[in-house]
């Protein structure tokens, strides 16, 4: 009768401590959520650096400005279709932004740039990446 009451009480206790701490959904999206920003943390932290180089070369070396900010764009874009939310729609500006280096790179290929275009970019994009860091 004891083993009874005993059971009954665990039972009780892990019913109360499953209810407070969040059930099995809350547990598996915050785990989800945790890898998603870590992702996204690993996609971002080279993104500053590579783009000003590569925002250098514009006019030196078009064709590695745009292979290196193809590379990064497909790493961010890969990273966004793992999170949601917050951190997606800031991957997903960042996604934007490079594509407009991108459009800018090739543009520099036939001999004009958009400056204003590209520091914007790149000014949107340093503001995106810091609300990855933020959010995650």
């Amino acid at each position: 009768m004891q083993n009874t009451y005993a059971a009954a009480s665990l039972t009780a206790l892990l019913l109360l401590g499953g209810t407070a701490c969040g059930g099995a959904d809350e547990v598996l999206g915050n785990a989800a959520n945790a890898a998603g920003c870590a992702a996204a943390r690993q996609a971002v932290a080279p993104v500053k650096d590579s783009v000003r180089s590569a925002v250098e070369d514009l006019g030196v070396d078009t064709s590695g400005a745009q292979r290196e900010l193809k590379a990064l764009k497909a790493t961010i874009d890969t990273a966004a279709g793992t999170v949601t939310g917050e951190v997606q729609q800031s991957l997903k500006k960042i996604s934007g932004d490079l594509g407009t280096l991108i459009d800018q790179a090739r543009a520099s290929a036939r001999g004009g740039v958009d400056q204003a275009a590209v520091d914007r970019a790149q000014a949107d994009l340093g503001s995106a990446v810091d609300d990855v860091a933020n959010v995650c």
